[in-house]
């Protein structure tokens, strides 16, 4: 409630509804959590290797140089589709999500693939390019909540922790000299993630690629070889009527793009990360502006690498940075800790709180705290995963 008008303030009160709308929708919840507990134990177990923190340390200084395109499937994206034919043997190509599909249809194979979702809908995306031998000759990097399914398609998988998932903050808990790196800045897209995952491993030449994060029409708002359209290019549902698009922002190329609230705080996030020092990034993308990342026309990228240093820049990521030596030390530590036991002690202790009868607000009062005191006293135990669940 705002109590006088005052332009700065009425600024502010708009992009707190905005934040708090996506907030809401990112929130953490049951489900997310219990699966994305069971599908890092899965990683554990199965000897996922995991980002380590001193990765930065573990490239030399030529290595961090190597350009690193990060591609999301923005409607910008057809239009740079020659530049990754052109430069592709001389950087890191990196698709995102739903952008995998249309680089397989336009003959483009990525270094890595990245994806962040928990359940089960990306295993459904991915398999919709029907060409085995094209995603096993792909590595997948992912975060710790990756469904097993997704990642057993690929030839390869490599994950580093996501910070704010109950899966990361359990394990987290474990060891407050953390030997994993944990990523702070990998929300709420698949492209803030890897932005986040690179330039954490120390890469610090960044290209975007169709990650408009808005939109020119409102029926043009991916990639055309995506599995948002059909083989003609025409939508496969009505984008717009499912998705508010009206926020209008700063464009990179044009005064101006509608985006989504989504989007819009994925730029935020973005432009956080390409804050830090000793970045050069360039958005080639015909979308938002980015704040941090420097607008380039695709005529007039020039690269100084070579397909000689790439080959030893994958090598030398892949085998340096990744471990998965402390897997099993880490799951031991993890199951010594959290009881199944206690687990089911404590919900029996929830369960009889839900038993109380309730005759007035004040009663409803009263059970919400004790509630909230269950929950806390769950974390101060320490002993089961009840806290993370819940």
């Amino acid at each position: 409630y705002q109590t006088y008008v005052n332009e700065k303030l009425t600024d502010s009160v708009a992009q707190l509804r905005e934040q708090l709308l996506v907030m809401i929708a990112m929130g953490d919840y049951f489900d997310n959590a219990k699966y994305g507990i069971a599908h890092t134990r899965w990683a554990l177990e199965s000897d996922v290797p995991f980002l380590l923190s001193n990765s930065k340390d573990r490239l030399l200084p030529h290595i961090r140089e190597i350009p690193v395109f990060i591609v999301g499937n923005g409607p910008s994206l057809d239009g740079l589709l020659d530049v990754l034919k052109e430069h592709g043997d001389k950087a890191l190509i990196i698709s995102c999500g739903t952008a995998l599909q249309a680089l397989h249809k336009n003959g483009i194979k990525p270094d890595f693939h990245t994806e962040i979702e928990t359940n089960r809908s990306t295993f459904d995306w991915i398999t919709r390019i029907d060409d085995e031998e094209y995603l096993k000759a792909i590595t997948l990097l992912s975060c710790n909540g990756m469904h097993p399914d997704a990642a057993m398609l690929f030839g390869r998988t490599l994950l580093a922790f996501k910070q704010g998932e109950a899966s990361t903050v359990s394990i987290s808990e474990l060891n407050k000299d953390q030997p994993f790196t944990l990523l702070n800045f990998a929300y709420p897209t698949v492209t803030n993630f890897a932005a986040d995952f690179f330039t954490a491993a120390g890469f610090n030449q960044i290209y975007l690629f169709g990650t408009d994060m808005g939109f020119v029409s409102d029926s043009y708002h991916h990639s055309k070889s995506s599995g948002y359209y059909d083989g003609r290019g025409k939508e496969l549902y009505r984008y717009s009527d499912n998705h508010e698009m009206s926020l209008v922002i700063p464009g990179n190329f044009k005064p101006w793009v509608k985006t989504k609230y989504e989007f819009k705080i994925s730029k935020t996030v973005l432009e956080q990360v390409f804050a830090q020092p000793g970045l050069d990034v360039y958005n080639l993308s015909d979308g938002a502006k980015i704040v941090g990342a420097q607008a380039l026309d695709k005529e007039l990228i020039l690269l100084s690498s070579t397909s000689e240093l790439k080959s030893i820049a994958l090598h030398s990521f892949v085998n340096d940075c990744f471990s998965s030596e402390l897997n099993r030390s880490v799951l031991e530590t993890f199951d010594t800790r959290y009881s199944t036991t206690s687990l089911i002690e404590e919900l029996g202790v929830l369960s009889q709180l839900l038993d109380s009868d309730l005759t007035s607000k004040s009663d409803v009062e009263t059970l919400v705290g004790e509630q909230r005191e269950f929950i806390v006293s769950s974390y101060l135990r320490k002993k089961s995963l009840g806290f993370y669940y819940l």
